[in-house]
């Protein structure tokens, strides 16, 4: 029961960053969201996911600490870091993964150089993983999404 209900949370936090981009993209002209595609790979024997991100963002991205919370659930968390030749992102994120397919939302807790306007800013990745040969590639949609004013 109680994983459920977190699984339901999660769904719902996910539903919640999906219709919350367009309101944040009217509501700021200076904070429109950054999008991108990733692309990585997945290293058995150090844990981690690796690769590159292309879009809004460019530069290599490596996600780790892969931890399932709730295993029967694929309810995962992960941290991330981004990067760049302007700057790095970090973060984490938690996330469902029934297979193959993935979601995930976070936040980003560390950011530098041009990035820097993006600390509290919402991570949220969704993709598919596939496998050839024994070697699993994640291929996702990233967006980055800045918080909406309080007043």
């Amino acid at each position: 029961m109680r994983t459920r209900l977190v699984v339901a949370v999660v769904l719902v936090l996910i539903a919640s960053v999906v219709l919350a981009a367009p309101a944040t993209a009217k509501q700021t002209n200076k904070m429109q969201p950054v999008m991108g595609k990733a692309k990585l790979t997945y290293d058995p024997d150090k844990n981690y996911w690796s690769g590159s991100i292309s879009g809004g963002v460019r530069g290599t991205m490596q996600m780790t600490g892969l931890d399932f919370a709730y295993p029967d659930e694929m309810v995962f968390t992960e941290s991330f870091a981004i990067t760049t030749p302007r700057g790095v992102i970090e973060g984490y994120v938690i996330g469902i993964f029934p297979g193959p397919a993935f979601s995930s939302c976070g936040w980003v807790t560390n950011a530098t150089g041009r990035w820097s306007k993006m600390v509290k800013w919402m991570m949220y990745q969704s993709g598919k993983v596939t496998e050839s040969g024994g070697t699993s590639v994640a291929r996702s949609d990233v967006v980055f999404m800045a918080r909406l004013p309080v007043k």
